[in-house]
Parts: structure tokens; C-alpha cells; sequence
């Protein structure tokens, strides 16, 4: 797990919030899942599947801000240009 963790570099939000790329995210999910898979104890396992779980769900949540944030760059250089 220290290896994912080194890998991560961090970016910061306006908030000042780290923030890792959603393909990050993906890696994080996916290494929690093959431990998971290699795991010998159940509640080990449950919990590395609820990591990976997390981690999809930041990487969802990460796409559609950009995306969001896509659609309103757009829409303002789409308001500029009628200026």
C-alpha cells in the first residue's frame, strides 16, 4: 500500500484539496482488488473491496467535475465570443 501512496502525486484544488487524476483512482481500485483477490482473511478482504469501491466512486466523482467544469469553459468562451 506504501507503494501506491508514493506513487500518488499530489495536485491541489482551489480549495486546497489533494487531488489524484482518475486514472490514479483506477490504479488504486484495481491494486485493492487484486490484493483483495490474494487475501486469506474474509474481513481483509471486505475491506479491500471496500477501498476499491471508494476509489471507483472518487474517480466517477472526478470525471463528471471535469466534465462539468468542460461544459462551462465552453459555454463562457462560447458567451466571450459574442462579445
Amino acid at each position: 500500500m506504501v507503494d501506491s501512496l508514493e506513487r500518488l502525486h499530489l495536485r491541489f484544488d482551489l480549495d486546497g484539496r489533494a487531488m489524484a487524476s482518475t486514472r490514479e483512482y483506477r490504479e488504486f481500485a484495481e491494486e485493492c482488488l487484486r490484493w483483495a483477490a490474494s487475501a486469506h482473511i474474509e474481513e481483509h478482504r471486505r475491506m479491500l473491496l471496500d477501498i476499491a469501491k471508494t476509489w471507483i466512486g472518487l474517480e466517477a466523482e472526478r470525471r463528471a467535475a471535469t466534465e462539468r467544469r468542460s461544459e462551462i469553459a465552453v459555454r463562457v468562451a462560447l458567451k466571450n465570443a459574442d462579445i
